[in-house]
């Protein structure tokens, strides 16, 4: 249904727009898609494997321990996938991060003075 919305959404934005260039969308969708499929297959098959002969799930700690271990695979996997796909929005998500990261030194060099008896009225 997505894809469906999606799809719709495009034709309409093209004729609204008189047409907009359709590679610089469709083939970073793509490259997003393939890893998260591929990223699936090998979580899939991970945790299928981890289940069986590393963690013992019976134990709720060690159903933890397998969710969390495949969660940072996965998530790694995907990340690099859209990295070596040189997919621009993970450069771009990579810099909000760092930026996000250095949250204390920004407020530090912040002369902004927030008065409280205007806040509190």
């Amino acid at each position: 249904a997505n894809v469906v919305e999606t799809s719709l959404l495009l034709m309409v934005l093209d004729r609204r727009l008189g047409g907009f260039h359709k590679p610089s969308v469709i083939l970073p969708a793509i490259k997003i898609g393939g890893s998260a499929v591929f990223s699936a297959v090998i979580l899939w098959a991970l945790m299928k494997y981890f289940d069986q002969l590393v963690f013992d799930t019976t134990r709720t700690v060690n159903l933890l321990l397998l969710t969390g271990t495949v969660s940072l695979i996965g998530m790694s996997l995907y990340i690099f996938l859209t990295w070596a796909l040189r997919v621009k929005e993970v450069t771009l998500f990579w810099a909000f991060f760092m930026r996000i990261k250095n949250w204390r030194s920004v407020i530090r060099k912040s002369e902004e003075v927030i008065d409280s008896a205007t806040t509190n009225s």
